[in-house]
């Protein structure tokens, strides 16, 4: 174990006593000149040293105790010799032959009675400023840069606090964050402290890290610089804080988390097949997007008593795609539902049945799929001569409380031939059914929308 270092212990004791815009100063008196080093805290409470002035021996009392010496009246003050040199006598009386290293330190000595003398022979003051600076406490937390989601996809700036005042050097913590985007331009990992609410950069660092959660170890390196370790290399990021705030969008755009699909499996045998082969496809194509499908099947109502009704029935609600594909093949084994009557289907149940489900879990983006072909039933008897819901259900005001993000739609016919509602079950994109714009029906339902770049991680949880 070494002995402890006298004026790094020194060095030590003055820079925790700086507080505000107070100055130290250390003056290196060696062989050949005198330096002064100016140590003050910066915007973040770090303690920064600075060379402030420089002089030969021979110029130094000209230098430091002329006219302008009183700019270093009334500073906290170390000097230090580092040339092992004395004059034998600091009353004055010299013995001997003093060096004019020793005779420099005496008489600064002396000027500056309020100073901490110490010699150091051999010692380099630039390495103990180093160490002594690099071994302090925190004074301000340190804090990194992340970016928080609202329910709305509105983003703004947190931070994540990673050291207290108080940490050292070498002090370790380990964190979770989510990358919401694989950019070849890297996530940022900015470090900064906070000061009458403001954030103020420390360093900023990235990696090219993948979508997804991820695990990183911090390490405090010193005051004022962190070292991130994860699954990918960090490298120094030059980008200012202007450019990383100007690369921040304002919003996410909204993005369905959850597809409910309803499709009707009544009527011929192909026809169903084909309902279901498109609906088989739309969720392959979302379930990279969306983690969360729902499969409604609905059919006619039946208005004689021999005809068992075809009710609708919700298959899978808020399922993993897999178990969503598993369903559309057991209905494509089941085949079709007995036709029942054959100028209507119960959309407007479907409709009700799948509000009042989404109304239970408002929190999460839902869009709606809709494959069929036949018109709803009106609630009551009207001009369409089609026979009202046995429910009197009024599909109008049902589709009016979809609280979805989307309405999209496949239809057995054309848009021109199709019957009215489908023009509103397809609000955002109807597509044929025999010519199904599968790409189109995607980004309707913001299942295919392009991952913007967000430069900062997202902290776990948000």
């Amino acid at each position: 174990m070494r002995d402890p270092d006298p004026l790094a212990e020194t060095l030590a004791r003055a820079v925790a006593g700086l507080a505000g815009r107070r100055s130290l100063l250390v003056v290196d008196v060696g062989p050949a000149s005198v330096v002064v080093w100016e140590i003050q805290r910066d915007e973040h409470g770090l303690p920064r040293a600075r060379m402030r002035a420089t002089a030969d021996l021979s110029g130094a009392p000209d230098v430091f105790l002329g006219g302008s010496a009183r700019r270093f009246e009334g500073t906290t003050m170390v000097l230090v010799n580092t040339t092992g040199d004395t004059t034998g006598d600091t009353t004055g009386d010299t013995a001997g032959d003093p060096s004019p290293a020793a005779r420099v330190f005496d008489l600064l000595g002396k000027a500056w009675p309020q100073a901490t003398t110490i010699s150091r022979p051999g010692t380099s003051v630039p390495d103990v400023l180093r160490e002594v600076i690099s071994e302090e406490p925190l004074t301000v937390e340190h804090s990194l840069v992340t970016v928080h989601a609202d329910r709305s996809g509105r983003l703004s700036l947190r931070s994540l606090p990673l050291f207290p005042a108080g940490a050292r050097r070498g002090d370790v913590t380990r964190f979770s964050v989510r990358c919401h985007s694989a950019d070849p331009r890297g996530t940022v990992f900015a470090m900064v402290t906070w000061t009458s609410g403001r954030p103020h950069l420390l360093s900023v660092d990235s990696a090219r890290l993948g979508v997804g959660r991820h695990e990183i170890t911090a390490e405090l390196t010193r005051p004022g610089r962190v070292r991130f370790r994860g699954a990918a290399g960090f490298t120094t990021d030059e980008r200012s804080w202007p450019e990383l705030l100007d690369a921040l969008p304002s919003a996410l755009p909204p993005v369905t988390s959850h597809l409910v699909c309803a499709v009707e499996v009544s009527g011929s045998q192909e026809r169903v097949i084909a309902r279901l082969d498109r609906l088989e496809a739309v969720i392959k194509a979302a379930a990279s997007t969306a983690p969360s499908i729902s499969v409604v099947s609905y059919g006619s109502h039946a208005f004689e008593r021999r005809i068992q009704p075809s009710p609708v029935t919700v298959l899978n609600w808020r399922a993993s795609p897999d178990a969503a594909l598993s369903t559309v093949e057991s209905l494509r084994v089941q085949g079709p539902r007995h036709p029942g009557y054959p100028f209507a289907a119960a959309i407007e149940c479907a409709l009700h049945e799948v509000t009042g489900r989404l109304e239970a879990g408002a929190d999460e983006l839902s869009a709606l799929l809709m494959i069929g072909g036949r018109p709803a039933h009106p609630p009551r008897v009207s001009t369409t001569e089609i026979l009202p819901c046995p429910e009197r259900i009024d599909w109008r005001r049902e589709a009016a409380l979809l609280p979805v993000l989307a309405r999209v739609a496949i239809c057995d016919s054309e848009a021109d031939a199709a019957d009215p509602i489908w023009s509103v079950l397809g609000g955002d994109r109807l597509t044929r059914l025999d010519e199904p714009d599968l790409t189109g029906i995607l980004q309707a339902a913001a299942l295919d929308s392009p991952t913007p770049y967000i430069p900062f991680p997202l902290t776990e949880g948000d």
